[in-house]
């Protein structure tokens, strides 16, 4: 080996390594051409809080696209029926009646895609 030698130790996820360096060749010196103007980078806003829906609005839990709607205005339900079927990565999720009631309002239809958070019905 021809060069300068420089022996360093490092430390890489715990485990210490004995590490030789030789140089080659004389350095050569470079030229960087370097930008000064600056681009101003856009502010994110946090998104804003939703306000709470009222209590009766059964509310998607999970993105995905409506693929059976189970219930009818005016069913009388129960606690834990299934409401509605959503397709969420290829998955079946079955939606569940929060509370017992009758169904006030359906607010999707099947093929219907919804984010998290939409209103899907209203029980009261």
């Amino acid at each position: 080996m021809s060069g300068k030698v420089r022996r360093f130790r490092i430390t890489i996820n715990g485990r210490s390594y004995d590490v030789e360096v030789v140089e080659i060749g004389e350095s050569e010196k470079s030229s960087v051409k370097v930008s000064t103007s600056t681009t101003p980078i856009p502010k994110i806003e946090k998104p804003s809080e939703k306000k709470p829906l009222d209590k009766g609005v059964v509310t998607s839990p999970l993105p995905g696209k409506v693929l059976s709607v189970k219930v009818k205005v005016g069913d009388n339900i129960k606690r834990g029926d299934c409401l509605i079927v959503l397709d969420s990565m290829k998955m079946e999720n079955e939606i569940l009646a929060p509370k017992s009631g009758v169904v006030k309002e359906i607010k999707v239809s099947v093929g219907s895609s919804v984010n998290t958070g939409d209103p899907l019905m209203v029980i009261e």
